[in-house]
């Protein structure tokens, strides 16, 4: 997963305000896009967020570890989500663009166009 930096406008994705999947046009190609956003809590980073596809799904998982350490003990503790949304069989899962934006997750992946939709 990214992290949206500033200098990153023309490639950023945008949030729309909808939690879970939803179809948008895809203004670049006029076709179809698949956007999901979903709430991170603020101690996740980019770096502590996982984005798969699986079987119509896409899967969204952290893991944040913590290390405490004193004089006499040393202990862990680890943070850990995952979030599973169905998604259109038509999705381009090679075309998968996820960035964080703030303290939600956005994917976005373009739908492919199949012969029944003509």
């Amino acid at each position: 997963v990214k992290q949206r930096e500033s200098t990153e406008h023309a490639l950023a994705l945008k949030p729309i305000g909808t939690v879970g999947p939803t179809v948008i046009k895809d203004e670049a190609t006029g076709g179809e896009k698949l956007h999901v956003e979903v709430p991170i809590e603020p101690e996740f980073t980019a770096d502590d967020l996982c984005v798969r596809m699986d079987a119509n799904r896409v899967i969204v998982s952290g893991q944040k570890k913590y290390v405490d350490e004193t004089a006499s003990s040393k202990s862990a503790h680890v943070k850990e989500f995952t979030r599973s949304y169905e998604i259109p069989e038509t999705v381009d899962t090679f075309s998968v663009n996820s960035q964080l934006h703030g303290n939600t997750l956005l994917v976005e992946a373009p739908l492919l166009h199949t012969s029944e939709s003509k």
